[in-house]
């Protein structure tokens, strides 16, 4: 996770098991609740181009693979919604997730509204924060 509202170069680091991705990376900037920037990837090459994908259209979804941006989708309105026709942005959620189940994502799986609660510090058990992986059960950060 990247801090991305404060300046403070905050990156918490963690390994999060089942999401299934076997190549690229995914990201968003809905990242309950602090609304960071979250990236899953299986390199750290298409984890930078995906970070720089969200902060380039300000927010929204990405895939990555292989050096190259699959397809993004910008949500305008800071980061968290669409301004689209709804039509329009089904299809595109449709897409993007469809193309992240090509790169592994476990199918039974929605995989930015997965990821967004991976960062939601006040459910349990384990999330990622932009201070590392926290503990919500025990209320500590993991060393």
């Amino acid at each position: 996770m990247i801090e991305c509202h404060h300046r403070t170069g905050n990156i918490g680091l963690g390994l999060i098991e089942g999401y299934g991705l076997t190549s690229g990376a995914t990201a968003t900037t809905i990242a309950h609740d602090s609304h960071n920037i979250i990236i899953i990837g299986t390199n750290a090459t298409d984890m930078a181009l995906a970070a720089q994908a969200l902060v380039r259209c300000q927010g929204g979804y990405t895939l990555v693979n292989n050096g190259q941006i699959i397809r993004t989708l910008p949500l305008k309105l800071c980061g968290l919604m669409s301004d689209a026709a709804p039509e329009e942005l089904i299809k595109e959620l449709t897409t993007i997730k469809e193309l992240a189940h090509a790169q592994g994502v476990v199918h039974n799986f929605d995989p930015f509204v997965g990821l967004s609660f991976m960062t939601l510090p006040v459910i349990p058990k384990i999330k990622i924060t932009d201070m590392g992986m926290f503990d919500t059960v025990n209320f500590k950060f993991i060393d």
